[in-house]
């Protein structure tokens, strides 16, 4: 992060050790109209069944839980990834519909943010790429890579949300085609909490919910 964008998050930053604070920036895209980023050779492109996401988890503990195996069983979200010889080099969650809160945070439940979406939009989150393989563009990868599985599920859009402080996605998934649609903010200490929220719908037809941590009678 540069030292202009440190400054300016300085703020936020603080309030997220000392409580709850999001600031996440919508983004959406045709899927169309996403630019295509060649799989490095040797690398594959797949995507993770229930039977594999076992061995995922005993592999990589502290990225997959029995939780989310449980989520790809019962049809509420999907997983792909990135292979490098066989060993996972990154890997995203996409689901359809309406998104629930447990979906769409910064690792602190209280900044759950649930979405609603029409059958033709597909929610991408939990995006990582692992550090060793950082700076191959997987990310744009995984993302040409989603195209012809969920255009024949009748997808024709994507939309993401990203922290405002993470230059690297941002300027990762702003590389892809993805365009800015609005921005939605949390700030919660004790009993007080703040949040804003972009205009409804967002991307024409996607509806952003209440984060899980604004305790306000009603949005303003």
């Amino acid at each position: 992060m540069g030292l202009i964008t440190q400054l300016r998050y300085l703020p936020y930053r603080v309030i997220r050790r000392l409580g709850t604070a999001d600031i996440s920036y919508v983004f959406g895209v045709e899927l169309a109209q996403i630019r295509p980023t060649l799989l490095p050779i040797e690398f594959e492109f797949v995507e993770i069944t229930v039977e594999r996401f076992s061995e995922l988890i005993e592999l990589h503990p502290q990225l997959f839980t029995t939780s989310r195996q449980k989520d790809l069983e019962d049809g509420r979200a999907y997983c792909y990834a990135i292979l490098f010889q066989g060993a996972l080099a990154a890997f995203a969650w996409v689901a359809i519909g309406d998104i629930p809160a447990t979906f769409n945070h910064n690792g602190d439940l209280q900044a759950g943010l649930p979405i609603t979406m029409p059958e033709d939009t597909a929610f991408v989150h939990n995006v990582f790429v692992m550090s060793q393989f950082r700076g191959r563009r997987l990310y744009g990868a995984l993302m040409s890579g989603l195209e012809p599985s969920l255009s024949a599920d009748g997808v024709t859009r994507l939309i993401l949300t990203t922290d405002a402080t993470n230059e690297s996605a941002l300027i990762a998934v702003r590389r892809m085609g993805f365009q800015y649609v609005g921005c939605a903010w949390l700030f919660k200490c004790g009993r007080f909490s703040f949040a804003g929220y972009p205009p409804s719908p967002v991307f024409d037809t996607v509806y952003l919910g209440r984060y899980t941590g604004d305790r306000r009678s009603s949005r303003t």
